[in-house]
């Protein structure tokens, strides 16, 4: 697996969201949801960029389809 670093500002980070843990969290979940609808990348890889199990996964973008 390939490793992707970015440049945050701390302030960004701090100010929403309670932990660097939390916000690399996000990241990860946001880009494996955006990787699965509009690119095609299969679920499983998905889970796994989300570190999530298929199941959790699929849930996650069920339950994010109600707020897009």
């Amino acid at each position: 697996m390939s490793i992707v670093t970015i440049n945050v500002p701390d302030e960004v980070i701090y100010n929403l969201y309670n932990s660097e843990k939390e916000f690399v969290d996000y990241v990860r979940m946001t880009i494996a949801k955006e990787l699965y609808r509009n690119k095609g990348v299969c679920l499983a890889y998905c889970a796994e960029i989300a570190e999530m199990t298929e199941q959790e996964f699929a849930k996650l973008v069920e339950e994010s389809k109600a707020f897009t």
